[in-house]
């Protein structure tokens, strides 16, 4: 399942409008709006951001992620120029995973968590069951054009 790394003290976003149902969802805000939004019904990590160093914070949640999950597919929407640096380091350290960082939560991201729920199989099918391969029989030797040109006339 995708992961979004959402800063709400930079990059505000309708509640409405957090795709909640299409990943995991980790909320990075002030301590303030966090109080405000601890609710027992929601299934998503509230992070409180320091005053200094936010950057790195939301670099290192993503890094916990990737230490568990390393093949993860992470959308982080935050316009902290700081934090791309912290984020290349992650893709070099983590090949395998999918990383995008995104200034505001829009359609960029949205088509990225659902691009990321999508089954490996594109044609919906059970892994055991796959196509036959068909294959082609070459002409017999005799039909075959020649290799070489037919001699010119002198």
């Amino acid at each position: 399942m995708p992961h979004l790394l959402l800063d709400l003290a930079k990059s505000p976003a309708p509640k409405r409008k957090i795709p909640f149902a299409h990943a995991k969802v980790g909320l990075f805000a002030t301590f303030k709006a966090a109080k405000r939004m601890i609710t027992p019904e929601e299934p998503h990590g509230i992070y409180v951001l320091p005053r200094k160093k936010a950057a790195c914070s939301i670099a290192q949640a993503a890094a916990d992620i990737l230490q568990h999950q390393p093949q993860a597919q992470i959308a982080i929407v935050s316009p902290r120029k700081k934090l791309r640096p912290y984020l290349h380091q992650l893709q070099i350290k983590y090949p395998q995973a999918r990383l995008l960082h995104k200034k505001k939560l829009g359609k960029a991201v949205r088509r990225f968590l659902k691009q990321a729920r999508q089954p490996e199989n594109p044609f919906g099918e059970a892994p055991s069951e796959q196509r036959p391969i068909e294959h082609t029989r070459a002409r017999p030797p005799a039909q075959n054009p020649p290799l070489s040109p037919p001699p010119l006339p002198c």
